[in-house]
């Protein structure tokens, strides 16, 4: 402890994270080059007729009259296990291609094995030296569809038998045991938390959002009636099913979401699919809008088939309420049996931004002393939750009214309240929690950052990997920023750690949404829309290169955004895209040089759709960056040059007109636009003080606030000026030379 470092420890996370990334990396391409070279590369005259390669060959060639799967199989022992080491498998599919004297593989991994019944395992479990059985003993056990129960009443739901898995075998049988409790699905906890507290005792390990204001689950309200003694199903309720899909799709603010529709029996599945037909054929524009979403397309299934399938939103259709006559009877299909609270918690584990339930049913119509049914009595408090929120369950990032696991948290917590920062202890409500939220004095919804001390949150983490890497890549990925303050540090000078987290607070209050919030827009090249239209539509106007842009009061050049065409994400890593790359990098160069390569490479991204510049997209652009555009070095941020531009020149300079477009953080302008910049406001205002003229860099490019490390750098680049004799300090004023 005497001797510990913050600086330095935070250098080996660093480098950890590199190395840790690397060898994963790593891993992959090892394990793909040592699967590749064991391919047989025989040529033609090196193969026989009756080889095994050949025998595969033939059949290549045949058009009609193939060998049988099984017999092909059986004919290639040697040969088939180094084209496919891996074979994707149904348990019927094992019985049916794979001959009993097949040699045994050296894994049999079974998938979902909650839904796989004992006997469709025992032979494809025969067949492998080791076993690997995946599967939530919480989720949908495997049916029986044949068989009806005697317990249902006239004209209600018919129930389904479960059976036992192999999975509940193998955890009988007290085979070795390992829980994997990280749960990444939901991006807001309220959407897991139920879950997590009724079937899982609260040991998933979830992670909280930095919104705080949103529902992820919504209940809405349907005066619908349930036809139980005939089609079992609620008209109504589908209806307002069929509603919701079309306004989702035809709102441009959610239509990037997908949709998937979650039905309590196959009757009203088969209602709502019939609706939307019908919708679809009056409506062009969304059978357009639905037919767009090739990926991760709208589903909609029942209780029964909807396990493994996962949507940005689903919507519920209960289904079941008071018939005509008013009656509400407590039969709920296969909520009733045996598992129907597993079949509940696959249902509401579905989503990864929001759920929406539709339901003529409320939860005190549910009377849990006429069933005793854990599925119903699930449902009835899934319903609460759902309209109560956190007074049911503890919400999502809401503050967990618990106190700071130490002293230490304390005195960071007081000192920033005496800042007039608000903050809230422990968010989260799952067995991780952040230690200090600070909230967004522009959004009391939303956190600005979310600070973590080196307390039991962090020595909780079984791993270096686990705390120094997965907790945090995950959190950013929801769109927290973390800061950490270490204890040894607080210790030693409690005044420094504070200047640093106020003084990060106050430079992410000034990027405001330019930065890390920036969106992800649609580039359209065909808008004639102004900027400021532009920026509101999700689409920019594009740039003439022949004459730049400039300011209409001074006739200074403007910088503005160049329009980059849409592509496609799915390609972005083809061969036959790299000349696309580079043709894209050199006209951003050209268009807004001198430029930073981290700037240069997300705009590029972006337009292929990618939302993230991770380090993989970066490597591929830096392979293709242009060859001939001149670079300045900054340590290690290159800045690119266009053509045009004289290398390293101190001569050019682009303003903010004050459109969102043309404004800029000081990081992402190179030193020497920033001393030209200097220049320009020397000769404008004469000799100024080194703080007045870093705040009137700042302001030219757009800051609305000069924080700490924008003036360090724009006073980097008078001292650059001062070293080139091009400016002059005296009596506390820079100047420029007479």
């Amino acid at each position: 402890m005497r001797s510990f470092s913050s600086a330095d420890h935070e250098r080996k996370i660093r480098e950890f994270r590199q190395a840790d990334t690397r060898f994963q990396k790593l891993t992959e391409k090892y394990i793909v080059a040592t699967l590749s070279g064991r391919i047989p590369t025989a040529t033609g005259a090196m193969v026989g007729a009756d080889s095994e390669l050949g025998r595969l060959r033939r059949e290549l060639q045949k058009q009609r009259k193939h060998m049988p799967v099984r017999q092909l199989v059986q004919g290639l022992p040697t040969l088939l296990p180094k084209l496919k080491p891996c074979l994707l498998m149904s348990p019927l599919s094992v019985a049916q291609y794979l001959d009993a004297g097949y040699a045994p593989f050296d894994l049999v991994v079974f998938d979902e094995a909650s839904q796989i019944p004992v006997w469709d395992a025992v032979g494809a479990i025969a067949r492998g030296k080791q076993l690997a059985v995946v599967g939530d003993p919480k989720q949908l056990p495997p049916t029986n569809f044949f068989s009806k129960s005697t317990d249902t009443e006239g004209g209600g739901e018919e129930l389904v038998e479960d059976l036992e898995s192999i999975l509940d075998e193998c955890l009988g049988a007290g085979m070795n045991r390992l829980s994997l409790q990280w749960h990444y699905r939901s991006r807001h906890e309220s959407l897991i938390t139920f879950s997590n507290v009724n079937y899982y005792d609260s040991r998933l390990v979830t992670f909280p959002s930095p919104v705080t204001d949103d529902v992820a689950v919504r209940f809405e309200r349907v005066n619908g009636v349930y036809d139980r003694g005939a089609t079992r199903t609620n008209r109504i309720e589908a209806e307002a099913i069929v509603k919701g899909i079309e306004t989702h799709y035809l709102t441009a603010s959610k239509s990037h979401l997908t949709i998937g529709v979650v039905t309590f029996n196959q009757p009203q599945q088969a209602l709502i699919e019939t609706l939307l037909d019908a919708r679809r054929r009056a409506n062009q524009e969304l059978d357009r809008a639905i037919a767009a979403r090739s990926h991760e397309p709208l589903f909609i299934k029942n209780l029964e088939n909807v396990q493994g399938d996962e949507r940005d939103v689903i919507f519920f259709s209960i289904t079941f309420g008071p018939d005509a006559a008013g009656k509400t009877t407590m039969n709920f299909g296969p909520l009733n049996g045996e598992g129907g609270h597993r079949r509940l918690n696959v249902a509401i584990s579905r989503a990864r931004e929001a759920v929406v339930i539709y339901s003529t049913l409320m939860p005190e119509q549910i009377e849990l002393s006429k069933v005793r049914a854990a599925g119903v009595r699930d449902l009835k408090h899934y319903l609460e939750f759902a309209i109560k929120g956190p007074r049911a369950l503890v919400e999502q990032s809401l503050p967990t009214g618990l106190e700071p696991d130490s002293p230490f948290e304390t005195a960071v917590i007081r000192i920033l309240r005496n800042h007039n920062w608000v903050v809230h202890p422990q968010v989260g409500c799952s067995g991780y929690r952040i230690d200090i939220g600070v909230v967004d004095p522009r959004a009391p919804g939303r956190y600005l950052v979310g600070i973590e001390c080196d307390g039991r949150t962090y020595h909780s983490g079984a791993t270096a990997r686990d705390r120094d890497r997965l907790r945090q890549h995950i959190l950013e990925g929801l769109g927290w920023r973390i800061h950490r303050i270490w204890s040894t540090d607080w210790w030693l000078n409690p005044e420094g750690e504070v200047k640093k987290i106020t003084a990060r607070l106050q430079a992410l209050l000034e990027e405001g949404d330019q930065a890390d919030e920036e969106p992800l827009v649609k580039i359209d090249t065909a808008s004639s829309d102004t900027p400021e239209e532009s920026l509101q539509s999700g689409t920019f106007s594009p740039l003439e290169k022949d004459e730049p842009p400039q300011s209409k009061s001074s006739g200074i050049p403007v910088y503005m955004s160049v329009t980059l065409s849409s592509n496609s994400p799915n390609s972005f890593y083809e061969p036959g895209t790299s000349w696309q790359l580079t043709e894209q990098m050199t006209e951003v160069i050209e268009g807004e040089g001198p430029i930073s390569e981290a700037v240069l490479f997300r705009k590029v991204a972006r337009a292929w759709g990618l939302e993230r510049t991770g380090s993989r997209i970066v490597e591929r652009l830096k392979g293709l960056a242009p060859k001939s555009a001149s670079k300045t070095h900054e340590g290690a941020s290159p800045f690119y040059w266009p053509k045009s531009i004289e290398h390293g020149s101190l001569n050019y300079f682009r303003i903010s007109d004050e459109t969102a477009t043309s404004k800029r953080h000081i990081d992402d302008v190179c030193i020497e636009e920033i001393a030209a910049l200097g220049l320009h406001v020397l000769q404008q205002a004469g000799g100024s003080p080194r703080q007045d003229v870093a705040r009137s860099v700042c302001r030219l490019i757009g800051m609305a606030r000069t924080t700490a490390d924008a003036e360090a750098r724009v006073l980097l680049a008078i001292d650059h000026l001062k070293e080139k004799a091009s400016v002059i300090e005296a009596d506390g004023n820079i100047r420029l030379p007479a």
